[in-house]
């Protein structure tokens, strides 16, 4: 069975289609954005620091954490990581139809 050109076909189609071209055109933006790429870094010390804390059973674990929502409630204050996320989320169900499409014509074949 040859499915290496039908597969191809279908990555292609996806690569071609609105959803991840306007995926890829906010993901551009966002990768150039200092704010926002300054706020994921912060979050994600955060993060770290977090675990850290907690494995030590620390005090600072509740300032943390409320350090870690505020800087999280920023970065979804951005209208431009709000589009990227609502970007992510359209190209992920794509992916999503897309597998669950493949899965049940392969059921269907019995393989």
């Amino acid at each position: 069975m040859q499915i290496k050109e039908p597969l191809n076909n279908l990555i292609e189609s996806i690569k071609e289609s609105d959803i991840y071209l306007t995926y890829k055109h906010i993901l551009s933006q966002v990768e150039e954005n200092v704010e926002i790429n300054g706020l994921v870094n912060d979050i994600k010390r955060l993060q770290q620091r977090l675990v850290k804390e907690e494995n030590k059973n620390s005090s600072k674990v509740n300032n943390l954490e409320k350090e870690l929502e505020k800087k999280k409630e920023e970065l979804n204050n951005i209208p431009l990581y709000q589009q990227y996320i609502d970007a992510s989320n359209l190209l992920n169900d794509l992916i999503k139809t897309v597998n669950l499409k493949m899965q049940t014509y392969i059921n269907d074949l019995g393989i």
